[in-house]
C-alpha cells in the first residue's frame, strides 16, 4: 500500500496506511478498494486525510 501510495504521489501516515489495512476483508481486491477510496477522495477534496476522515470514510467497524 505504501508503494502504490508513493507511485501515486500521495502521502499516507503510516497510522492511515495501517487504519486501512485493519479493515482488509477477504481478498487483496477489496483491500483495493478501500485504499483507491482513501485516494479519490484526497484528489477530489485536494486535501490531505486526518484519522477522524478515515473513520468516516471507511466506516468505524472492522470488515471481515
Amino acid at each position: 500500500m505504501r508503494l502504490k501510495a508513493q507511485i501515486k504521489g500521495i502521502k499516507l501516515t503510516d497510522q492511515i496506511l495501517e487504519m486501512i489495512v485493519q479493515r482488509y476483508t477477504r481478498n487483496v481486491r477489496e483491500l483495493e478498494g478501500l485504499f483507491n477510496r482513501v485516494i479519490a477522495f484526497m484528489e477530489f477534496n485536494n486535501k490531505n486525510i486526518d484519522e477522524n476522515q478515515i473513520k468516516t470514510l471507511l466506516g468505524e467497524t472492522k470488515i471481515i
